[in-house]
């Protein structure tokens, strides 16, 4: 049996996490499209055989009965998480970045 959480939970401990550790932080996410990236290889070897669950457009108070790891392995449920994140992040101060493709690449061109 899987761990029930609410999406909100989840967000609020994220958050937490980055501003405990680094204050107001600048945070950049991998982006995941559709074209080739440098990471390609190594986001097959992390999903493997998996496909994340699908789920359906979520809200805040929405619980989630799914381990983590599985959630996040599908690409559109990890975009729409990213987004949510990325929101929740900005207004607590952090600055946020969302790659195309590879963050290491947009991590090495900020001055």
């Amino acid at each position: 049996m899987h761990k029930k959480r609410q999406m909100e939970t989840d967000l609020e401990q994220y958050k937490l996490y980055v501003q405990q550790r680094y204050g107001k932080a600048a945070v950049v996410f991998d982006g995941h499209s559709v074209e080739a990236c440098t990471k390609d290889h190594q986001h097959m070897r992390r999903a493997g055989s998996k496909v994340g669950t699908v789920v359906p457009p979520f809200i805040l108070s929405m619980t989630l009965r799914t381990k983590k790891k599985e959630f996040l392995s599908n690409h559109d449920s990890k975009q729409r998480f990213t987004a949510m994140l990325s929101q929740r992040l900005e207004q607590s101060g952090c600055e946020v970045h969302q790659a195309k493709t590879d963050a290491d690449l947009l991590i090495y061109r900020q001055p």
